[in-house]
């Protein structure tokens, strides 16, 4: 797969969790990484439709060795959700619920637990003798957005 074979896809409406997405997460980069991971119904038709559009990038890009691609993809093991992984080292841009540009100064904190769409490039990586079809995000859509929590205990005062 070329420069010019580079995939842009657009997820369908979902949840986020693990999410950096107004600020990078400087953890295991001290330059930082804007990511998050989207929960995806998987009965649902656009994931199932959004799901061919990755595994048909893995095949594009790998051809025979589209099996052993490491995908952006994967089902997590306690909850049976199926997960959508994407980052950039860039701020990325906003928009709102009707597709309007925002002004970064106006951007409300997208925690945890939001609802998000977003358009993102597929790119095929190899390193180390493992073949990735990495998701880099191009324009984050807020559709909801939650308040910043403590967690997942509930704390009264």
């Amino acid at each position: 797969m070329s420069v010019k074979d580079k995939i842009v896809v657009m997820t369908p409406v979902a949840k986020t969790r693990y999410s950096h997405l107004n600020q990078p997460d400087t953890k295991y980069d001290k330059d930082g990484v804007y990511k998050t991971t989207l929960v995806l119904d998987k009965d649902d038709d656009e994931t199932k439709n959004f799901v061919r559009q990755v595994e048909e990038a893995a095949r594009d890009a790998y051809g025979a060795e589209a099996g052993k691609v490491h995908l952006p993809l994967q089902t997590d093991e306690e909850t049976g959700q199926l997960l959508f992984n994407a980052k950039t080292k860039f701020a990325p841009k906003f928009v709102d619920s009707e597709g309007v540009l925002l002004n970064p100064a106006n951007v409300p904190n997208v925690y945890s637990g939001s609802t998000i769409r977003m358009y993102v490039k597929l790119e095929p990586r190899e390193a180390q003798g493992k073949f990735y079809l990495s998701s880099y995000i191009q324009v984050v859509q807020i559709i909801e957005v939650v308040e910043e929590s403590l967690g997942s205990q509930d704390f009264t005062f």
